[in-house]
């Protein structure tokens, strides 16, 4: 194992030091604590980097950690490694990018799903005017979930376990009156429950069932 060390000097009760997470000046000097974070976890060679880093007292929010610039908040790897662990998963499944750099499979997802989180919040609130309604399976035998899109953008705009009439509805809900009376047309399968909430919540849209169940099921007859 490579280690590195990372010198830093007292600080008096008067110098200035960033604190994560603090609501106030950092207070005397508490303590300091030896703190380990994975900048390199291939098999080959594991790199793990040894800091010391000096924990104060914030007098508003208690104990603080000192803060460092390639850090993130509670985070036990370099920012750099997280960043290029997202990279891969643009390009790979989760599994793959775990093992590529020897990280638990929940570890990947937990940065993922951060990743995916923050760009979801940026995003401007839709305004879908024609949807897309559809179903599919989440495992191995009769377990499934719905998804909702607009059909303009390919923006995801609901996801829910279950295909029933209730598993949609808290989508329409969201989406208020107003929202309901913009929608044009919803394009789906022949799915019951989907068409019936549709047609209770959307006055103004048009059903459009899909070619292929609309001809498999004339064939059926």
């Amino acid at each position: 194992m490579v280690t590195f060390y990372r010198s830093i000097s007292f600080l008096t009760p008067s110098d200035s030091l960033p604190v994560a997470d603090a609501q106030s000046p950092a207070q005397p000097l508490t303590s300091i604590a030896n703190e380990q974070f994975v900048i390199c976890p291939s098999s080959a060679v594991r790199c793990v980097l040894s800091v010391l880093l000096i924990r104060v007292g914030c007098r508003d929010c208690g104990k603080r950690m000192e803060a460092v610039s390639w850090l993130d908040l509670y985070a036990r790897m370099t920012r750099r490694l997280s960043e290029a662990v997202v990279q891969a998963c643009d390009r790979l499944p989760t599994l793959h990018v775990a093992q590529m750099f020897g990280l638990h499979w929940d570890t990947v997802r937990l940065l993922e799903r951060r990743v995916l989180q923050a760009a979801l919040s940026i995003l401007p609130k839709a305004q879908p005017r024609r949807l897309m309604m559809d179903e599919f399976a989440l495992f191995k035998g009769h377990r499934y979930a719905s998804v909702v899109l607009d059909a303009d953008t390919r923006r995801v705009l609901w996801i829910s376990e279950g295909r029933s009439r209730a598993a949609v509805r808290p989508f329409f809900e969201e989406l208020g009156p107003e929202g309901c009376a913009r929608i044009d047309a919803v394009a789906m399968d022949m799915n019951t429950a989907f068409d019936l909430e549709v047609r209770q919540h959307c006055p103004n849209a048009r059903v459009i069932y899909d070619l292929f169940h609309v001809v498999a099921n004339m064939a059926e007859r």
